[in-house]
């Protein structure tokens, strides 16, 4: 059964939250870098504030300190990609037949993704309702349940547009949205192909993928 998540931005959020508390989501091992949190709210305060909203829903029921939550969510990627750069590869496909289009995709940079990975729904009035799927930000053969959230690797609307990602060999980097959060921004707002490429024009991405 696939889960969905509906309700407006701070609803959701709390449904995240309550499935976070079950998992024992604490976040007392996050470290925070303060200028970095501070550019990132920035950022997303100005790109996508709907995040700030959900993670105060989210927050409404983890309870936990504000500044760990908002590091965690906002900067945790681009803090992991900034000290732990590693290879990793994964691939994308698409097959056109008379029965319609159809997308393939694996995660091989860790196979210890297979037992965490969900495929769930995202209903916000207003936005495009959509598909995600996610590798629940397994980062190391050593995660934690505690520390494992949905974030969108992939997406599909209800407007037929597809976005996932692959890995990108660069080490460049840069304040703004997560490669996951840009992918939810353009599922729950574009209808085409041109209108996602006009966001990227437009919106910071914190580290490069391939789209």
């Amino acid at each position: 059964m696939i889960e969905t998540f509906k309700g407006n931005y701070f609803e959701v959020g709390k449904q995240f939250g309550r499935i976070y508390k079950k998992n024992g989501m604490d976040l007392k091992e996050v470290r925070v870098n303060k200028d970095l949190l501070d550019k990132q709210k920035e950022i997303y305060q100005k790109y996508f504030p709907e995040i700030l909203e959900q993670l105060n829903g989210m927050n409404e029921i983890l309870k936990i300190d504000e500044d760990k939550l908002l590091f965690y969510f906002l900067a945790g990627e681009l803090d992991w990609f900034r000290r732990t750069y590693t290879a990793k590869q994964c691939s994308i496909f698409g097959v056109k037949n008379k029965s319609g289009f159809f997308i393939g995709r694996n995660y091989d940079w860790l196979k210890l993704t297979e037992d965490f990975f969900k495929i769930y729904r995202v209903e916000v009035p207003k936005k495009n309702r959509y598909i995600g799927i996610t590798d629940m930000g397994v980062y190391g053969r050593n995660s934690k349940l505690s520390y494992l959230f949905y974030c969108e690797d992939d997406a599909i609307n209800d407007k037929g547009l597809f976005i996932g990602l692959n890995f990108a060999l660069t080490y460049n980097w840069n304040y703004g949205l997560s490669p996951t959060n840009m992918i939810k921004l353009i599922a729950e707002n574009c209808s085409s192909v041109e209108e996602a490429l006009e966001i990227f024009k437009k919106v910071p991405l914190s580290y490069p993928k391939f789209f």
